[in-house]
This record gives C-alpha cells, sequence and structure tokens, in this order.
C-alpha cells in the first residue's frame, strides 16, 4: 500500500509482545506493549524518521477506536523500528482486541497512512498467571486465596463479605452488614465526594433495578448531621426527546415525605426538551379517581396557608385549599383573574356575596359613594353628579357605602379600573333629602333638588323614567342622610 508520498510501503507482518496482565495479578505487570515491525520503501528497507499512530480497536475492520497513541520521530533502521506502547488497562477485558497502526514521514505533518490490515493481539503467556487465585465452573468464579479487597490492602474495610452459604436467584446477593466497625455496619458504604455507587447501561434495558418482598426498593435518607446536605435521591434526564429521571409504578409509584417543618417530601423542576419542560406531569390510570390528589394543608388565608401554592409568598400567588381559590398578593389579596384574555367562564350556579350589579363608568366630576349620578349631557358616556328633582337622565348610585361592596362589576376594560362603580341594580346605601318628606320603607325614590341625593316620589305623573328604586330603611323628614335602597331604575 502506498503511504504518504507513494515512497514507502509496510510489508512485513508486526510482533506485538504483550508484557502485562489485570489488575488483580500480584506480580508488578503491566499493560505496556512492545511493538516491533519492518517498514520498506520502494521494496527496499527504510531508514530515517517516521511518525507512527496506533489505534486499539475492538474489531479486524470498523469497530469503535478505543485509544490513541501517537509516537513521533520513530528513528528506522534497516526497515526494523521499536515502539513501546502503554494503553490503559481498563481496554483490556477479556474481549478480543486489534492494532491500527498509521505513518508519515517525520518531516510531515500531513494526515497518516492507515497500513492495512490490523494486527490481532494475542496473550502473552505470562498473562496466564492472572487466573491462578481463581476458581472457574461454567459460569461461575470466585477467588481461592482469601478474601478480596478494593481500594485498600485491609478487605475488612473494603469489601468483605462473610458467612451465609452459596445463594442463587440475583447477580449480586449481599445478606447482612459487612465487617468492619460498628460506626459503618452498612451493606454498601461508599465515603467520597463524587458519586458513591454507580449503575451504568449504555445499551437498552434497565441500568438498575431493585425489587423488595416487604419494605422498600429504593429508601433515600439524609442523616441529620453537620453540613450541607444533597439530595436522598435525585432524578436528572438529559435527554430531550424521552426517558424520565425518577419513574415509579404501584399504588404509590413514588412517595416523599418530609419529618422537618420546613422541608419538602418532593421538589419538581422542569426545563427545556420534552414539551415545555414540565416540572410534574401527571397521568391518570384506573386505579384512582384523579390524575392528582391531594388530601390534606391548611385554609387559605392572605399571608399564607392552603393545600397548593402557585407562584410566591412575597409576591402574587395563587392559594387552593379544599373549598377556595384566593389570589394573593405579598400577605394581602389581590385580584383573581378567569380567563383574562377572553373566552366563556361557564358555571351551573354562580353566588355572589357582593350585594348589587355595577358598571364602572368614566365621570367628568369626582364622586363619592351613594352619590346619585346622571347621563353628563356635555360628555357622551360620561356621567357626572345629578342635579334637579325629577331627572330623567339619572343613571345609577356610586357603589360601596356604608361598607356594603358590590356584587358584580362590569366595564372593567383596560384603562378603566379607577372608574368608579355604578350601582344600577340591587342593594345600595344611598344619600337621600328628606327636607320635603320623611321617607319610610317602600316609598319610590327619585332625584332631588340637592345635587347627588334622592328623595320621595310625591308626583307620581311626573315620575316616569326618574325613579332611582324603592326604599328598605326610613329617614326622618328634615334629615339628610344614607337610605337603603332596592335599586331599579324606571
Amino acid at each position: 500500500m502506498s503511504v504518504g508520498n507513494g515512497f514507502k510501503r509496510f510489508l512485513a507482518a508486526c510482533a506485538a509482545i504483550v508484557t502485562g496482565t489485570a489488575a488483580y495479578a500480584l506480580p508488578p505487570l503491566d499493560t505496556s506493549i512492545t511493538y516491533q515491525g519492518r517498514l520498506e520503501d520502494n521494496g527496499n528497507p527504510a531508514n530515517g524518521t517516521y511518525d507512527l499512530r496506533f489505534q486499539l480497536a475492538d474489531a479486524a475492520s470498523l469497530g469503535f477506536l478505543l485509544q490513541t497513541i501517537d509516537v513521533p520521530d520513530v528513528t528506522v533502521v534497516d526497515g526494523i523500528f521499536t515502539a513501546d506502547l502503554a494503553f490503559n488497562s481498563s481496554h483490556f477485558n477479556g474481549d478480543m482486541r486489534w492494532l491500527a497502526v498509521g505513518v508519515r514521514p517525520g518531516t510531515s505533518t500531513g494526515a497518516y497512512t492507515s497500513l492495512n490490515p490490523r494486527q490481532e493481539l494475542t496473550s502473552a503467556p505470562s498473562a496466564v498467571w492472572a487466573t491462578k487465585p481463581w476458581e472457574k465452573t461454567g459460569n461461575n468464579i470466585w477467588y481461592t486465596t482469601g478474601r478480596v479487597g478494593i481500594g485498600n490492602n485491609n478487605p475488612l474495610t473494603d469489601l468483605h463479605v462473610t458467612g451465609g452459604q452459596r445463594l442463587t436467584g440475583g447477580p449480586l446477593i449481599i445478606d447482612g452488614p459487612f465487617a468492619g466497625s460498628s460506626s459503618n455496619a452498612q451493606s454498601i458504604y461508599c465515603q467520597t465526594t463524587g458519586d458513591g455507587l454507580n449503575c451504568w447501561n449504555d445499551s437498552t434495558g434497565d441500568a438498575g433495578v431493585f425489587i423488595a418482598r416487604n419494605g422498600d426498593a429504593v429508601r433515600g435518607e439524609i442523616l441529620s448531621i453537620a453540613g450541607t446536605p444533597g439530595d436522598a435521591v435525585h432524578g436528572l434526564n438529559n435527554n430531550n426527546d424521552e426517558g424520565a429521571g425518577v419513574r415509579g409504578e404501584g399504588w404509590w409509584g413514588v412517595a416523599g415525605f418530609a419529618n422537618a417543618a420546613t422541608g419538602y417530601g418532593g421538589v419538581f423542576g422542569g426545563s427545556g426538551g420534552f414539551g415545555s419542560g414540565q416540572a410534574l406531569w401527571v397521568l391518570g390510570t384506573s386505579r384512582m379517581q384523579n390524575s392528582l390528589e391531594v388530601l390534606s394543608g391548611t385554609d387559605a388565608e392572605p399571608t399564607g396557608g392552603g393545600y397548593i401554592t402557585v407562584g410566591s409568598l412575597t409576591g402574587q400567588n395563587i392559594s387552593i385549599d379544599n373549598n377556595e381559590i384566593m389570589a394573593r398578593n405579598n400577605g394581602a389579596t389581590s385580584t383573581l383573574f378567569l380567563n383574562n384574555d377572553g373566552g366563556i367562564v361557564r358555571v351551573p350556579v354562580l353566588e355572589i356575596t357582593g350585594a348589587d350589579v355595577a358598571e364602572r363608568f368614566p365621570c367628568s366630576e369626582a364622586t363619592e359613594p351613594g352619590t346619585v349620578m346622571e347621563l353628563d349631557p356635555d360628555n357622551a358616556g360620561q356621567l357626572r353628579i345629578s342635579k334637579g328633582s325629577y331627572n330623567k337622565r339619572v343613571a345609577g348610585v356610586a357603589g360601596g357605602a356604608g361598607g356594603l361592596p358590590a356584587g358584580a362589576i362590569l366595564g372593567n376594560l383596560p384603562g378603566e379600573e379607577k372608574n368608579p362603580a355604578i350601582a344600577m341594580s340591587g342593594r345600595v346605601w344611598v344619600k337621600c333629602d328628606a327636607t320635603s318628606g320623611a321617607i319610610e320603607v317602600g316609598d319610590m325614590l327619585t332625584t332631588s333638588d340637592t345635587a347627588g341625593h334622592a328623595m320621595k316620589v310625591t308626583d307620581f305623573g311626573n315620575a316616569h323614567g326618574c325613579v332611582i328604586g324603592k326604599a328598605m330603611s326610613k329617614l326622618a323628614a328634615g334629615e339628610k342622610g344614607l337610605v337603603l335602597v332596592l335599586v331599579n331604575l324606571q
């Protein structure tokens, strides 16, 4: 095969000598390789300096390249060269391996030319010793000369399983705590600043499956110790399309409890990727009547409480308890909007705790609750304080007097939120003038000569179109004051 400028060719088979074994062998061997080959230039042994590239592969062709080692400026004499290669021992797990070789002139910075075929790496005789402390029967293997220590020369504190008998039914069964000090008598004990225990799956299926006949299959608990705790169970999904950080099936798919008064039974946060990045996505099944059911909490109050709170307590939020939805703003009540941008809100029965039906109107004069209002003849669409008796322009009464709130307010259009609500129907406290006669319960009321005040109707022939409503309380003759009126414009 031509290489580089076509002046050299790889002709002879190369020998690879493995000088190490697996990590658990006792002799001080490693996985370094002494590689010797022969290179020819146009049929003649090559001489000079060449750059060589060695790549460890898991197949004779294609496959994955596990590691690359570049050896620059290798001296070739009479076609013979030698290179010492130190590949990572983790790549040698008992599977077959091949060596891919590339070459280029030592003075070149161009691409390497691959030399085919790849060279198969075979085991060296010293590697056979690695299996000596182990016995193998069928698919089973066990250590025969003592305990197994991991990360320490004292197996008692790193990995030590004693007693019992050989069990079947799982790839790893640990029965009882490890031997060691009483403070660390856990079945699995990891002391690390990183991930203590990893289950890694690079194919299909499940990375870890935990099954319990009784009790909890997986239980996470944060000990009450000094320092900032992490998460007892932490689920993270980095795939933007599918997958679940934590998935639970059963009567309680995932259960979280907080024993501390300031803790949380569960915290969910979502961002990006699937859908709009929902923090909590609930799928209902036939096992329960509702997809999401919150069974307990406290009564919603302006300063806190509720079964569910959406938003921050120091800002705008909505609280829901078992019979109430409350809009709040930093400890005070706020306006609750339903379909604020349009649409229909439909209920079978709507109960309103206020006393009247009102509408917000722009007014050309400043007004106060209880004032009788009329259409402003000089400003179309606006109201003003009523003037004169038996006024056919009477439009209603400014609501809110006597501490009686409005029941329904219409006309809350953008920019008109501060306009006064003018009651056109229902119970309202009204400013009245009884100079022309006492007002009794049931009297019809109309406008009076006192601006913004009502009086009793005495001229029924002139009252048509001028009636405000009927009095529901009394006012003595000659007095001025508030009278409770059932507003019904006529």
